[in-house]
C-alpha cells in the first residue's frame, strides 16, 4: 500500500461521523441563505388590493395599487372598471385551483394563499403569488385584503435550486464513499462546500499536476477527472477572459505566503455556458520543497444570478421612488418613516423624512390628523382614502391620500404604506369653474350659439345658448343629463364626443336632427394633464352647408367633364396619329410594289434566258472541247466553272428577296387599315400575322437580347365582322406590351428563352376568342384592376403614354361589343384574352 492508503479497519469513523456532521450543518446553513434570499424577494412590493365577493357571485376590486401596472401591465382603474380582466389572462390549467381556494376561504374564512401563471397583455409569461384575509362584512360581502407579487424569477430559482441540491446530495453520497477509501483525502477536503474536491500540487520547478481531481469536474467543467490530471491547464484555459489576470494573482499570492485561497471568478464551459465559481484551498509547504493545495470548487451561479437580481429589483424600486410623480411613503407603527419618494422629500425642501414622524416635520394640528388616520388603518387593517390639507413654506395644499396596512406573516400590522396625490390645482379648477359659470351662463344665454360643457363622465355641466332653440330645448334644460342619452340616435355625435372626452380638439359638422352645426371642442385637463371633461361650442351652418354641398357637386361634375375631355382629346390624337400612320404606311406599301412586282416578274423568263444560254456554252463545251486560245483565256479569266454552279444561286436568292419584300408590302397593307371606319369581314389570322410582320425587327436576336420565339396555336376560324384597323392597333399594343416585359425579363436575367403564345378560339357559338400570352415577369395583383384606366403605366417615364391598354379596351368592349382581360401570375407570365362577336349587331 502507499503512504496516503489506509485499510477500512484503520478509519476513526467516530471523526467520520464528525465530519459528516460538519459536512451537513454547512448543506442546512446554505438551504437557509436561500430561504433568507426568497424571503426578500417576497418582500419587494407588489400589487396590494381589495377583493369583494358578493352573495350573488358578483365579484369587484374597490382598490387596486398601482403596482398593477408592472405585474398585469394594465391601469387600476381597468381592472376596479373590469374586475374580470384579472382572470382572463389566467392560465386555463391553474384557474379551477384558484377559484377553488378562493372558495374555501370564502366559507372558512380562511386566509388566502395561492400561485398561479398568466399571460399579460404584452404577452409575458408571468408566475404570480398572492396572499389575502378575508372579512366578513354586515351585508354579506366577503372583502380580501391583500398583496400579489410576481414570483417569476423566484420560480426559476427554486427550480435551480431544487436541482443544485439534488447534484448536492448526489456529491454528498459518492463522497462518503469516497472517505471510506482515503481518510487523509477526508480531513484536508471536508471543511469545504461540495463541489470538485481536489489536490493541487506545484514542485519547486515549477511544473504543475494534479495528484487528485473528483468527479464533480464533470459538472462543474464538463471535463472528466481523467483529462484534468492528463492536461492541468485545462480548466486555466476555461476561465473568462476578464478574470484570468485576477485568478492568477490569487494563485500566486496564496502560493508566496501560504495563505488560504479563496477566489470568484467566471468560466465558459466547452458547451458554450457561463458559469461563476469559487475556489477554496489551504496550501501546505512539502518537506521536499513543493507546495501542496487541498480545496474544492464549487458552482456559485444560482447565488450570482439571485444577487443580482434583487440588485436589479431593489434599483427598480428605488427608481419608482425617485421618479414616481406622486408622493409615496412608508412607515413604521410608530409613525416613522421608513420609504419616502423624491417627490415628498421634494415637496418638503429636500428634508430627509427617514426616521422621523409627521410631528418632526409638520404643525401639530396637521401631524395629530395625519396620524389620526394611520391609526385607523393600523386599527381596521383596511386601507382608507383622505383628503389632507397641509400649510406647506409656499402655501396651503390639499392631497388626496390612500393608505394601507402591510402585515407580517403573522397578521400583525408592521407598517403603514401610503400614496399621496396633489390635488389643489384641481380643487382651484373646481372653484374657478363654479364662478365662471355664472358669468359664461350670463354671457352665451342670449348669443345665438350652443355652448355646452362636459364631466369626465358625458354628464351636462353647461348647457346654454340660444342655438338650443333649433333643438326644441331651453338653456341649461339638459344639465345633470348624460350625452349619450339626449343623443342616444345620433352616434356620429357620440362618437366625437368620446374623442374629445380623450383629450383631442375637434373642429367637426354633424348633423342633427335635420340641421348642421359645426362644433369647435377642447378637452378640460387639471395640473397633471389628466382630461377631466370637455367644453365646446356649436353654430349653426346648415345653409352654408347645403351651399357646400351643392359646389362640392357641381365641382366634381366639371371634374368628370374635364377629365373625360382629356381622355377623348387623348384618344381623338392617337387615332389621328393611326390614321395617319395607316395612310403613309399604305403609300410606302405601293410605291414599293410597283418595282417589286416588276423585278419579281422579270426575273422567271431572267432565269429561263440564263439557263438557255449555261445549256448553249454546255453544248459548245461539248462539241468544241479545245476552243481557240483567246477563248481559252478568258474561261479562265472569268472563272467560267464557278459562274455556271453560282449564277442559278444569285437568281434564286433574288426570287426570295422579292418573295419576303412583297410579304412585308402585303403585311403593311393589311396594316394600313387603321384608318378604315366601316365593319368587313375580315380574316384574323392575317391581322395578327401582319403585325408580327411588323415587330419582325423587335423579335430577333439582337446582341445582348435573344430572339423571342412565338408560338401560333390556330384554330380554324371563319370570317370575322369588324374594324379590321382599329383590332390591328389592339394587337400591336398588346404584342408590344409583351415585348416590353419580356425584354425586361432577359436584361434582369429572369428569363433566358423569351416565348410569346397566341391561341385562337371559338368560345361561344357565335364568339371568336384570342389569348396573346408572355412567360415575363408578370404583373403585381394590386396593378391588374388599374391597367385599363387612362393614363396608367407602370413604364418610366418618357417610355408609355398610359393610352395603349385604355383604348384597346375602348376598342374591344365599346366599338366590338367583346371582352378584354388580364390573367397574370408574379414570376411567371401575363396572359390577356380578347372575345368579340363574330357578327356585329
Amino acid at each position: 500500500m502507499g503512504m496516503n492508503q489506509v485499510t477500512v479497519n484503520e478509519i476513526d469513523y467516530k471523526s467520520l461521523q464528525r465530519e459528516l456532521e460538519e459536512l451537513r450543518c454547512l448543506v442546512k446553513e446554505q438551504k437557509e441563505y436561500i430561504l433568507e434570499l426568497q424571503r426578500l424577494i417576497d418582500n419587494v412590493p407588489g400589487m396590494i388590493y381589495q377583493f369583494c365577493l358578493y352573495p350573488d357571485g358578483k365579484i369587484t376590486f374597490p382598490y387596486v395599487s398601482i403596482g398593477c401596472r408592472e405585474i398585469y401591465e394594465l391601469e387600476p382603474e381597468e381592472i376596479t372598471q373590469k374586475p374580470e380582466l384579472l382572470f382572463s389572462n389566467i392560465y386555463p390549467e391553474d384557474l379551477p385551483q384558484l377559484q377553488q381556494r378562493i372558495s374555501i376561504s370564502a366559507q372558512a374564512l380562511e386566509n388566502w394563499e395561492s400561485e398561479w401563471r398568466v399571460t399579460t397583455p404584452g404577452g409575458k409569461k408571468k408566475w404570480l403569488r398572492g396572499v389575502s384575509r378575508p372579512r366578513l362584512q354586515v351585508d354579506g360581502r366577503i372583502l380580501w385584503d391583500g398583496c400579489l407579487i410576481d414570483i417569476t424569477e423566484t420560480k426559476e430559482i427554486d427550480n435551480t435550486l431544487r436541482q443544485l441540491n439534488e447534484e448536492l446530495e448526489a456529491e454528498v453520497e459518492k463522497r462518503t464513499q469516497d472517505l471510506r477509501q482515503s481518510e487523509a483525502r477526508l480531513e484536508k477536503l471536508a471543511d469545504n462546500v461540495p463541489g470538485m474536491f481536489y489536490e493541487f500540487r506545484l514542485e519547486p520547478d515549477n511544473t504543475t499536476y494534479f495528484p487528485y481531481v473528483s468527479s464533480g469536474c464533470r459538472g462543474i467543467y464538463e471535463i472528466a477527472p481523467e483529462q484534468l490530471q492528463e492536461n492541468p491547464h485545462a480548466t486555466y484555459l476555461l476561465i473568462h477572459s476578464d478574470d484570468v489576470s485576477g485568478v492568477q494573482a490569487a494563485m500566486l499570492n496564496s502560493a508566496q505566503n501560504l495563505e488560504k485561497w479563496e477566489y470568484e471568478w467566471r468560466i465558459i464551459t466547452p458547451s458554450g455556458r457561463e458559469k461563476w465559481l469559487q475556489g477554496l484551498s489551504q496550501p501546505q509547504l512539502q518537506p521536499d520543497g513543493a507546495i501542496v493545495w487541498f480545496g474544492c470548487v464549487i458552482d456559485i451561479t444560482i447565488r450570482k444570478q439571485a444577487e443580482i437580481a434583487l440588485k436589479k429589483s431593489e434599483a427598480q424600486l428605488q427608481a419608482i421612488l425617485d421618479n414616481a410623480p406622486v408622493a409615496i411613503y412608508l412607515k413604521d407603527v410608530e409613525g416613522k418613516y421608513l420609504i419616502a419618494s423624491q417627490k415628498i422629500a421634494t415637496t418638503l425642501g429636500g428634508k430627509n423624512l427617514i426616521g422621523k414622524t409627521d410631528y418632526d416635520i409638520f404643525p401639530s394640528e396637521t401631524a395629530k390628523k395625519i396620524w389620526g388616520n394611520d391609526l385607523e388603518v393600523i386599527k381596521n387593517l383596511t386601507p382608507i382614502q383622505t383628503e389632507e390639507v397641509m400649510n406647506l413654506p409656499d402655501g396651503e395644499h390639499t392631497y388626496v391620500s390612500i393608505k394601507f396596512p402591510l402585515l407580517d406573516a403573522a397578521g400583525e400590522v408592521y407598517a403603514v404604506g401610503g400614496i399621496s396625490t396633489e390635488i389643489t390645482e384641481l380643487k382651484r379648477a373646481e372653484t374657478a369653474l363654479k364662478e365662471s359659470e355664472a358669468r359664461l351662463r350670463t354671457v352665451v344665454s342670449s348669443a345665438p350659439i350652443i355652448l355646452y360643457a362636459l364631466d369626465s363622465q358625458g354628464v351636462f355641466v353647461i348647457s346654454e345658448g340660444q342655438g338650443l332653440s333649433a333643438l326644441g330645448l331651453q338653456p341649461g334644460e339638459l344639465i345633470g343629463q348624460s350625452v349619450y342619452e339626449v343623443y342616444q340616435d345620433f352616434p356620429e355625435v357620440l362618437a366625437n364626443i368620446t374623442r374629445s372626452l380623450a383629450g383631442e380638439e375637434l373642429t367637426t359638422v354633424v348633423e342633427v336632427a335635420g340641421f348642421y352645426f359645426e362644433t369647435r371642442s377642447v378637452p378640460i385637463r387639471d395640473n397633471k394633464d389628466n382630461t377631466i371633461g370637455t367644453i365646446g361650442v356649436s353654430v349653426d351652418v346648415t345653409e352654408r352647408k347645403r351651399a357646400e354641398e351643392l359646389l362640392q357637386k357641381q365641382t366634381q361634375e366639371l371634374e368628370n367633364t374635364l377629365r373625360e375631355l382629356q381622355l377623348t382629346q387623348s384618344q381623338l390624337i392617337q387615332s389621328e396619329k393611326m390614321s395617319s400612320l395607316g395612310q403613309m404606311v399604305a403609300g410606302v406599301a405601293h410605291e414599293i410594289n410597283n418595282p417589286v412586282n416588276f423585278i419579281h416578274g422579270n426575273l422567271t423568263p431572267a432565269c429561263d434566258y440564263v439557263n438557255d444560254l449555261l445549256n448553249l456554252v454546255v453544248l459548245y463545251q461539248e462539241y468544241y472541247p479545245q476552243p481557240v486560245s483567246e477563248i481559252q483565256e478568258e474561261i479562265e479569266a472569268i472563272d467560267l466553272d464557278f459562274l455556271q454552279d453560282d449564277l442559278p444561286k444569285l437568281l434564286n436568292s433574288m426570287s426570295v428577296g422579292t418573295t419576303r419584300i412583297r410579304e412585308i408590302v402585303r403585311s403593311l397593307r393589311n396594316f394600313s387599315r387603321l384608318d378604315e371606319s366601316e365593319y368587313k369581314q375580315v380574316d384574323i389570322h392575317e391581322g395578327i400575322d401582319s403585325t408580327l410582320m411588323i415587330l419582325h425587327n423587335r423579335l430577333k436576336a439582337k446582341s445582348e437580347l435573344p430572339e423571342i420565339q412565338v408560338v401560333k396555336n390556330y384554330t380554324s376560324l371563319p370570317l370575322v365582322e369588324c374594324y379590321p384597323g382599329q383590332l390591328n392597333q389592339v394587337f400591336m399594343n398588346l404584342l408590344t406590351n409583351a415585348i416590353d416585359a419580356l425584354d425586361e425579363a432577359v436584361q434582369k436575367q429572369l428569363v433566358t428563352s423569351p416565348q410569346i403564345y397566341i391561341y385562337t378560339e371559338l368560345v361561344y357559338p357565335d364568339w371568336i376568342g384570342i389569348r396573346i400570352a408572355d412567360n415575363g415577369l408578370g404583373i403585381p395583383p394590386g396593378i391588374i384592376s388599374k391597367l385599363f384606366d387612362p393614363f396608367f403605366t407602370t413604364k418610366e417615364v418618357g417610355k408609355g403614354t398610359g393610352l395603349g391598354l385604355s383604348i384597346s379596351y375602348q376598342i374591344v368592349v365599346e366599338h366590338h361589343g367583346g371582352k378584354l382581360t388580364c390573367n397574370s401570375i408574379p414570376g411567371e407570365g401575363t396572359e390577356f384574352f380578347i372575345a368579340i362577336p363574330m357578327k356585329q349587331i
